[in-house]
């Protein structure tokens, strides 16, 4: 079998705008083949991302380590090879113009080393008015990050990163979210952003009314906002009127992603530090925060209406306040991190 050539790890950074690609060459059907293993125990690695020429994602390796790729048209050629808990590599291999049948590249061997840390830091306007957004919230792959300040400014200044494509997702109530890649292939990356968002058209749905007035108290107008945005889910009296439930923590036991044990209050779908720890997702009743043990006997038939976020991206800036807040001398512990969970009494 042959051994290819091994060059040092290049410095690659790329910014693009989620969704757009580069499109494959057809004009040969070349396909190449190879496998990828441990440099130390010569062990297949699987989930091993493996680019060409610095484009798009075009494989990754399975459990034996082996991947596949076809449509290369002939000439020098880069592959960029990126796995979690190892170093990035590079090789460059050439498909000649009289190939026919597969083309093996061989063993490429990677070694074991810590994800990378970059420096993220930016400013987000928007993008009509060139105004700072406030409030608005930041994930990196997932992962809650910090909110932009009042002047739209943020700092992630020593965040762990992937080799290879990361996602960084921008949202904020009335604005179209934003996601963005950085493809990073080189250890304490430095990255700065301008981010400008899009306003998003909110449009209320028509109200007839007949007969009386109905007025809405002020202090459930947020929920009404929140509800017609759509982001987060969203629960009133119709959601459990036919049910035997009698109180407020049966009623979240029953929802998908929330179980209800003792005090707490847990969301499955938050980062592992949350469910390893057992903390808990921050409850607000009327605006104010409370420790969970104070829902778990409260009667459902006092309660208007329940807005639950899964997602720390969702938010609303308002309930989003990510330190720990603790009760009954630190016992309980609660974070928006782990889910926030907002209850308006009638």
């Amino acid at each position: 079998m042959r051994y290819p050539n091994t060059i040092s790890a290049m410095a690659l950074v790329t910014l693009s705008i989620a969704g757009t690609q580069a499109a494959w060459s057809q004009e040969n059907a070349a396909r190449i083949t190879g496998a990828v293993v441990d440099s130390l125990s010569g062990i297949p690695i699987a989930n091993v991302a493996v680019y060409v020429d610095g484009r798009n994602l075009a494989d990754s390796t399975d459990s034996a380590g082996e991947f596949s790729l076809s449509g290369l048209s002939t000439g020098e050629h880069y592959a960029y090879l990126m796995g979690r808990g190892y170093l990035p590599t590079i090789i460059q291999f050439a498909l000649p113009g009289d190939l026919s049948g597969d083309s093996d590249i061989g063993v490429i061997f990677l070694s074991p080393g810590a994800p990378p840390l970059a420096k993220l830091s930016g400013t987000v306007v928007d993008v009509e008015s060139e105004q700072p957004v406030v409030g608005a919230s930041i994930a990196l792959n997932g992962d809650a990050g910090p909110m932009t300040d009042d002047v739209g400014a943020f700092r992630i200044p020593a965040a762990e990163v992937r080799w290879g494509i990361n996602i960084l997702e921008f949202r904020r109530i009335g604005y179209v979210p934003l996601l963005t890649e950085l493809w990073i292939a080189q250890e304490e990356t430095d990255l700065d952003f301008d981010i400008a968002m899009v306003p998003s058209a909110v449009r209320m749905a028509e109200v007839v009314v007949e007969g009386n007035r109905v007025l809405v108290p002020a202090r459930l107008a947020g929920f009404y906002e929140r509800r017609e945005v759509g982001i987060g889910e969203f629960l009133t009296e119709a959601d459990w009127e036919d049910r035997a439930d009698s109180y407020v923590g049966q009623v979240l036991h029953r929802m998908p992603g929330i179980n209800v044990a003792g005090w707490r209050v847990l969301v499955h779908s938050v980062p592992y530090n949350c469910r390893r720890k057992g903390i808990s997702a921050r409850i607000w009743v009327d605006g104010v925060s409370v420790n969970p043990e104070f829902i778990q006997d409260m009667n459902i038939a006092d309660v208007f209406a329940m807005e639950v976020y899964k997602r720390i991206a969702d938010i609303p800036a308002r309930y989003n306040t990510n330190a720990d807040q603790k009760f009954g001398g630190g016992d309980s512990v609660t974070s928006a991190a782990c889910g926030v969970i907002l209850i308006w009494r009638r």
